[in-house]
């Protein structure tokens, strides 16, 4: 499975980057083993001096089926991960985005 990143470089603390860390690896793991054909394209950029939007791709994040069960449980983990940044989770087709706290740019 091919990841593309491009991202920005930013510092945050460290209660961030671990739920960040979580979201990530939840995203990237469902697209695993879901639709392992497809990349997953992973951005970074800022949005102000303290905030960066985080943005992840994916056909596995198109809706689908109504009932899924493990597409159902993935959301509702992706939405407390989201909780946990404080950040509401920006859902559009195939992209899910959250806004998160960073240090100002040295």
């Amino acid at each position: 499975m091919r990841i593309e990143l491009d991202l920005e470089s930013a510092n945050t603390t460290q209660d961030v980057a671990v739920s960040v860390a979580f979201l990530v690896t939840e995203i990237v793991e469902f697209a695993m083993l879901n639709t392992p054909e497809d990349p997953v394209e992973i951005t970074l950029r800022r949005t102000s001096e303290l905030t960066a939007r985080l943005t992840l791709n994916s056909k596995v994040l198109n809706p689908d089926e109504e009932g899924d069960r493990e597409k159902m449980q993935f959301e509702r983990i992706i939405a407390g991960l989201a909780k946990q940044l404080r950040s509401a989770l920006e859902r559009k087709l195939g992209r899910y985005s959250v806004e998160l706290p960073v240090f100002p740019p040295r």
